[in-house]
């Protein structure tokens, strides 16, 4: 490809070479750039909203009218029946303090065999003795084999990493966005998200919360776009920051969407509630605790049979 679009003669003069490329690819970016230009004259707004989601601000969330709400568990979580899963996930012998240990070793736990298992500890032990965000910490593989655990990766739903989505304002890709997962049944029904994508987690972004609310967004912008009509929405989130896990619900009316296509909301708003209802890097549910593991991946199997309806 590279020899059909960059004769051999450009190659040999870097300058022509980067000239040259620059020339092709510019328009790729052009349009969109366009589209943002257009949306911000338009607004006319005293502050512009950011176009990553990773920037996103407290100002960015109000203007689009999002609200996080603390919430009960049973206001977040689908009341569905739990089938019965292998107690080695839980496996009490294994807490916090063993995991912390360097001299961690899952062989030498006899109450757990199962191979799925004994990686997933693993990793939650590399977690558990690194701090959030570095590339040590595998917060990331940690949490794609507990969704597998919990079977969000089974026919018909789909797990998808780093799938690209956009939000429109005024019918125009304005915000992008790049979630760490998200489970796919015909549509994104959820958004997974850890600390190694969360941009400077901390109080002044909600620990991550203003990045969630614009990933939710332009998720449920690609789900109607992709269904070309507006329709109510419920977007289930999680928050993986180390071994703290958080919920969200998203509900967003229809009219939500049509107000977007002629700017920014003034009627119609989006609430977004947190379980557990406290909001910082450690208030979730533990997974180097066997009770908060418990209850993580219990959620998240009454999520999947919910999506599975």
């Amino acid at each position: 490809l590279m020899k059909s679009a960059f004769p051999s003669r450009l190659c040999n003069n870097k300058r022509i070479f980067y000239c040259y490329a620059s020339h092709v690819l510019s328009p790729l970016n052009g349009g969109r750039k366009e589209s943002r230009t257009k949306v911000r004259g338009l607004l006319n707004l005293p502050s512009q909203i950011n176009t990553q989601a990773n920037n996103f601000t407290k100002y960015d969330v109000e203007a689009l009218r999002v609200k996080f709400q603390p919430a009960t568990e049973d206001h977040v979580i689908p009341d569905e029946k739990v089938e019965e899963f292998s107690e080695q996930f839980i496996c009490r012998k294994i807490n916090r303090n063993m995991l912390k240990d360097d001299e961690f070793n899952v062989d030498n736990i006899s109450d757990v065999s199962d191979s799925l298992f004994q990686t997933f500890f693993e990793k939650l032990a590399i977690v558990t003795q690194n701090p959030p965000g570095i590339p040590e910490s595998s917060t990331d593989t940690m949490v794609d084999d507990l969704l597998r655990i919990a079977k969000l990766n089974n026919h018909p739903l789909k797990l998808t990493i780093h799938p690209p989505s956009k939000l429109h304002i005024l019918n125009e890709p304005y915000v992008s966005a790049t979630p760490e997962f998200v489970v796919n049944k015909r549509k994104i029904s959820m958004v997974i998200t850890e600390d190694k994508t969360l941009q400077n987690i901390n109080h002044r972004n909600g620990y991550g919360e203003m990045q969630i609310a614009a990933e939710i967004l332009s998720c449920g912008d690609e789900n109607m776009r992709k269904f070309k009509k507006d329709t109510d929405q419920v977007l289930f989130a999680v928050r993986f920051i180390s071994t703290y896990a958080t919920f969200y619900k998203a509900q967003i009316p229809a009219e939500y969407w049509e107000e977007l296509i002629k700017g920014l909301p003034k009627v119609n708003s989006v609430e977004i509630k947190r379980w557990p209802g406290e909001n910082d890097d450690k208030s979730g549910l533990d997974l180097a605790d066997p009770d908060g593991r418990k209850a993580v991946l219990t959620a998240l199997i009454k999520i999947r049979q919910f999506l599975l309806k």
